[in-house]
């Protein structure tokens, strides 16, 4: 009867969610699948003016909306400075003004960025015309150029940017240029700079090229923008490092801001003491791609609907919507499976802070503080102090440890080092602690052993909730959750072997063993 009861309890749990879901898509249009084909980022700038005596004047070049990339949800910060939007010879700018004062002022920006499935932020456009050449450069500095590229001038373009591109690494293997040239070159490099000195090589190679300032989508913080060069090879531009001139590969998208030797944010009034360009993903659904249409939306379940959250706690819940699916997951691990863990909720909450961290980050820090606080746990053995004292030193020598990390992350630029206060700090003070009584009890074969299925639980539910298809469809369909708890329920009610145990005592069964 209480199997029957179970499994009943499971049945409505699977029918109610379904029959929601199912009058969502066919009778209110939502999206069936809903994520966006391709990548979102949240481009933000914040940076930081101190006045001069005429006041603040900024200028931020904004990114464009260009083929079928789309840049959404922009926003400007602007603190006690005017701010405001303009667009000035097709360029689209962000300009701060204000009075002099003696505070310094805080300018900031930020953008969701848009690219679909199989295509990048630079559009393909048609053959551009070869620019002149600078009209300071002296007719000696021009011949000189022209005759390093005599050789390979009349090669294919691909043949002529790989030949001009050693050059920044300070190469000549392919020209037979002559001691003079090359030291002319070289005196060119130093007084206008190396990346002009190669665009001037690029043109007397008849190649268009241009100067690129902008942002790698990728997951980072800067202090100032990236510079590239783009250079025409005949049906595309091909992006060049400007600092050691290799190929950008084409796994890495890019956003251009500023081309032809602009600055991406220039002050004209004051000065300016600092600034950070960051760049995160950010998972995105056709519903918030309309998410005008929802707004204006008289029906309950639109009005209902998780997306009509201020943005802030849409954040928090898109991660607690997690928490039951790898609750579920890890439970399947451990009943089915059989990996030993410390408890159910802390591979739970690994997984989770890993989609902050990075996984390999979030392993290195998993395990760098396990060993911290081993080495913690032995020193104070000594003192003989009672549990509650020694878990709170434990707690707060983990915190500065993570502390100094963020503040190293900081210095660094490195974002994964600045969000290990996401690691579930409070659990892992415990499982240090549960992991030194395991060695001292069971041998350090058995602590390993369970440090070691904790981390494998941790890295395969990771991968199991980084899907954003998952993390989007529970978002937009919360009534999922009780469909977990339908799976939750079954899983409950299973009593058999783990497939670990299967295959434990595997040679038992085996009927040379059973004669023997």
């Amino acid at each position: 009867m209480k199997r029957n009861a179970a499994g009943m309890v499971a049945g409505v749990l699977l029918l109610l969610p379904a029959l929601l879901v199912t009058y969502r898509i066919v009778g209110l249009g939502y999206p069936p699948i809903p994520t966006a084909p391709g990548r979102t980022w949240e481009v933000s700038v914040r940076a930081l003016v101190r006045p001069d005596a005429r006041g603040v004047l900024a200028q931020l070049i904004l990114p464009q909306s260009r083929g079928e990339s789309i840049v959404m949800n922009e926003q400007l910060t602007s603190g006690v400075l005017d701010a405001h939007m303009v667009v000035s010879e097709g360029r689209r700018l962000g300009v701060w003004s204000g009075p002099p004062s003696e505070d310094e002022a805080i300018i900031g920006y930020q953008a969701i960025i848009h690219l679909p499935a199989g295509r990048g932020v630079t559009p393909r456009l048609k053959a551009p015309e070869l620019q002149t050449y600078p009209p300071d450069l002296p007719p000696a500095e021009r011949a000189a150029l022209e005759r390093l590229v005599a050789r390979w001038r009349r090669r294919p373009p691909q043949q002529r940017l790989a030949a001009a591109a050693q050059t920044l690494g300070g190469e000549w293997s392919d020209v037979e240029a002559a001691a003079e040239d090359i030291r002319q070159w070289s005196s060119m490099s130093a007084e206008r700079g190396p990346l002009q000195a190669f665009l001037l090589l690029l043109r007397a190679a008849e190649l268009p090229a241009r100067q690129v300032q902008g942002l790698p989508l990728g997951r980072s913080v800067r202090s100032a923008p990236l510079e590239w060069v783009e250079v025409w090879v005949g049906k595309e531009w091909a992006r060049i490092s400007a600092e050691s001139g290799l190929p950008s590969g084409r796994s890495v998208q890019y956003l251009p801001l500023a081309r032809d030797g602009e600055e991406a944010l220039t002050v004209r009034q004051g000065k300016l003491l600092q600034a950070r360009w960051t760049v995160r993903r950010r998972p995105v659904s056709n519903w918030f791609l309309h998410y005008e249409r929802l707004t204006r939306s008289n029906r309950l379940l639109d009005r209902w609907s998780l997306f009509t959250l201020p943005e802030e706690t849409r954040e928090a819940f898109s991660v607690l919507l997690l928490v039951p699916i790898a609750a579920l997951f890890t439970a399947a691990l451990r009943n089915l499976v059989g990996f030993p863990t410390f408890g159910i909720f802390m591979p739970v909450l690994l997984a989770i802070s890993f989609r902050a961290t990075g996984l390999l980050y979030g392993l290195g820090l998993f395990v760098g503080i396990m060993l911290f606080g081993y080495l913690i746990r032995r020193l104070l053995n000594h003192l003989r102090l009672l549990m509650v004292p020694r878990l709170s030193i434990m707690l707060t020598l983990v915190i500065v440890a993570l502390l100094y990390l963020a503040l190293l992350g900081s210095k660094l630029e490195n974002q994964q080092f600045m969000s290990t206060g996401l690691l579930p700090i409070v659990i892992l003070t415990m499982i240090i602690e549960r992991f030194y009584v395991l060695l001292e009890e069971a041998g350090v074969r058995e602590g390993l052993r369970t440090v070691a299925g904790s981390a494998a639980v941790s890295v395969i539910t990771y991968f199991l909730i980084h899907s954003d298809t998952l993390q989007l469809t529970f978002f937009v369909y919360p009534e999922l959750l009780a469909m977990v708890m339908a799976l939750q329920v079954l899983l409950g009610r299973y009593t058999g072997f783990k497939l670990l145990e299967l295959l434990r005592f595997r040679p038992i069964g085996a009927p040379g063993r059973a004669r023997a």
